[in-house]
């Protein structure tokens, strides 16, 4: 180009819709696609599933603080095509809590198809302690204010203990706990059934925490994430070795299960 004047114009040719394209054309493909808003996120990211024929789409939004462009850390949420925000009734949510971050899914328990998925970082949330970084972050989230069919609530870094359901009494799962862990006389315990071991699990949760779930969730089931973790082992455990170790691993906190000749012999958290 001769620089004869001192500006010119260039003239784009708008390029074929990839994405639109590709949804048109399929059959038994699943397909992907990716949205970048900043309002309405939501029902953005809906209309662009509908429009180009997708099953599942990732959504960015730099409203989330650590989400988007210029940073270390990003933030996205999984939806799909089926998802509609004003049903969330006939959903079930998974509400999974960890010591800097927290995780949920939305799913249809009839179908067991996955709805929406998302993880977020609590230490680039905001400012504060842990509990108010989760009552900026969840209040700010639409699809956590909404009502569901049920809530379950999974705490990874809580003090657990496994006791034998042979000896376990109620009135004195307190005590079981403070024999193995540290806590606070202010926490709250609760219990599990660990299927396939024959077990109690008793673990504590901080009272703050305890208050904010049961304010924020309609009547939350709470449990501990090493209940999970056995009973998925044990369901798998004819595909062990003699000597087997399962490893659940976090930010910030390690769990390490032994089974011996399929037989689950201890667990132990690890910071």
């Amino acid at each position: 180009i001769k620089k004869t004047e001192d500006t010119f114009v260039i003239e784009l040719e708008k390029t074929k819709d990839i994405l639109a394209s590709l949804g048109a054309e399929k059959k038994q493909q699943f397909l992907v696609g990716f949205a970048l808003e900043t309002q309405n996120e939501i029902e953005n990211a809906k209309l662009k599933i509908q429009k180009k024929n997708l099953n599942l789409i990732v959504l960015n939004s730099l409203n989330d603080k650590g989400a988007g462009f210029g940073g270390t850390t990003n933030k996205v949420t999984f939806i799909d095509k089926d998802f509609n925000k004003d049903f969330t009734r006939h959903y079930s949510l998974l509400f999974q809590l960890e010591e800097q971050q927290y995780a949920y899914a939305v799913y249809e328990k009839r179908t067991g198809k996955l709805q929406v998925l998302k993880s977020v970082q609590l230490n680039s949330a905001s400012s504060g302690d842990i509990l108010t970084k989760l009552k900026n972050s969840v209040t700010s989230d639409d699809i956590l204010q909404a009502p569901y069919h049920e809530v379950k609530v999974g705490l990874v870094a809580s003090p657990f203990s496994f006791v034998p359901r042979v000896l376990f009494e109620e009135e004195k799962a307190a005590a079981y706990l403070k024999i193995t862990a540290e806590t606070s006389q202010a926490d709250v315990v609760h219990t599990n059934n660990v299927k396939g071991v024959f077990a109690k699990n008793i673990f504590s949760v901080d009272q703050s925490i305890h208050q904010y779930l049961h304010e924020v969730f309609d009547r939350p089931k709470l449990f501990h994430c090493v209940s999970g973790l056995i009973e998925t082992a044990i369901r798998v455990k004819d595909n062990f070795a003699d000597q087997q170790i399962v490893l659940d691993i976090k930010p910030g906190i390690m769990h390490i299960a032994y089974f011996e000749k399929r037989d689950f012999k201890f667990i132990n958290q690890y910071r």
